[in-house]
């Protein structure tokens, strides 16, 4: 196998969020490789992509969930996570790191930019479907960088030294994002009637490779929504709904037929993926570096994160009904469904009782890129 090697070059950006320079451009990349025309070179690059959303992904999560209205901190929190809560956070925060999103986008430039697409095995290009891949997480990465800062530096060529960094035009607002990206995204997009196409790696650790690469409709949906261009929206949500034949499983936690106890189905939406609720995520896997998920930070044992005393009390204030005679306070889709009770003792030895977000003991390999039930 040949010797993969990590780069880290500094390059000197002006953000909003940082007047310094950026660690922007982390590249991994195959040694010496000046233009990717094998597969196996191919393979490396997009390898090295997955490993930096990998990086970024739980951040992206983190910051919008602790800023909205179901996610909380806790007593074990960081400062840095009550800084988000509270909306003080500054470029000093742990959680803000945009540089992580450029590195994403600098490698998908690097390969859209080097990568042969007119190899031509069994009649068929077969680099193609990396590129589609490479466009589309720089769409995401774009979206999230413009999402959670309101400003992105856009560049479409690789950054390979200092000298490349004023070569970005600065956007911000999505509109204008947007127009740049959907009519790069769009040739890459399915014809109609057809399913979405990724390059084959088998498996990487436990999961389907497919899995792991976020489906081009669903970006292009995502964009023509925040463009308040419905019919579009619903146009290719409806192509990818038909062409993956998605369904939105009955996974319900409900009272049993005594009444006695309750039966949970729901969690395994989050425990078991091949039912296909999870319809792109971010695997953790020895392929990949600093391995961590979510679910350390929401265990009994770290507990960082929680579910808000908000969204509790609404989920108990609700009425079950058990049968059209029979009622129970308390909604079973929030209790034992996206939260979950558990009592540990305390320094004086005291019992004390806590509420966990419920699917991330489920999701202790991966994080959601994007859900069925979403689409």
């Amino acid at each position: 196998m040949k010797k993969l090697i990590y780069i880290t070059t500094f390059i000197s950006l002006i953000l909003s969020f940082s007047a310094c320079e950026n660690d922007l451009n982390n590249r991994i990349l195959p040694e010496d490789e000046q233009l990717m025309n094998t597969e196996r070179s191919a393979f490396y690059a997009m390898i090295g992509i997955l490993q930096l959303v990998q990086q970024a992904g739980d951040n992206a999560v983190l910051l919008g969930e602790l800023r909205g209205d179901l996610m909380d901190v806790t007593q074990n929190s960081s400062q840095d996570m009550r800084d988000i809560v509270e909306f003080k956070a500054d470029s000093a925060n742990e959680y803000i790191q945009p540089q992580k999103f450029y590195a994403i986008i600098n490698n998908c430039n690097l390969l859209i930019n080097k990568i042969d697409t007119s190899l031509i095995i069994s009649g068929t290009k077969v680099l193609q479907k990396e590129m589609k891949v490479a466009k589309t997480f720089r769409a995401w990465a774009y979206m999230q960088l413009m999402q959670q800062y309101g400003k992105v530096y856009y560049y479409a060529e690789p950054m390979l030294s200092v000298s490349d960094r004023n070569n970005y035009l600065v956007i911000d607002n999505m509109t204008q994002l947007t127009d740049s990206l959907i009519p790069d995204l769009l040739p890459f997009c399915p014809t109609d009637g057809l399913a979405e196409s990724y390059p084959d790696y088998k498996s990487i650790g436990s999961f389907a490779s497919q899995n792991l690469f976020i489906p081009t409709r669903f970006m292009l949906g995502e964009m023509y929504l925040w463009r308040n261009e419905y019919t579009l929206a619903a146009n290719i949500y409806y192509q990818l709904i038909y062409t993956e034949k998605l369904v939105v499983l009955n996974f319900n936690n409900t009272w049993n037929s005594t009444q006695t106890g309750y039966i949970t189905q729901w969690p395994n939406l989050f425990s078991n993926l091949a039912v296909k609720e999870q319809l792109a995520y971010i695997g953790y896997t020895s392929e990949y570096a600093n391995n961590t998920t979510l679910s350390t930070l929401a265990s009994a044992t770290v507990y960082k994160i929680a579910p808000s005393a908000v969204a509790v009390n609404n989920w108990e204030s609700q009425t079950y009904s058990i049968t059209n005679a029979q009622t129970l306070s308390g909604d079973l889709r929030g209790r034992n469904g996206s939260y979950a009770n558990f009592s540990k003792l305390n320094e004086l030895n005291d019992r004390e009782d806590f509420v966990r977000i419920n699917k991330y003991s489920y999701m202790t390999d991966y994080t959601t890129l994007c859900r069925t039930s979403l689409v």
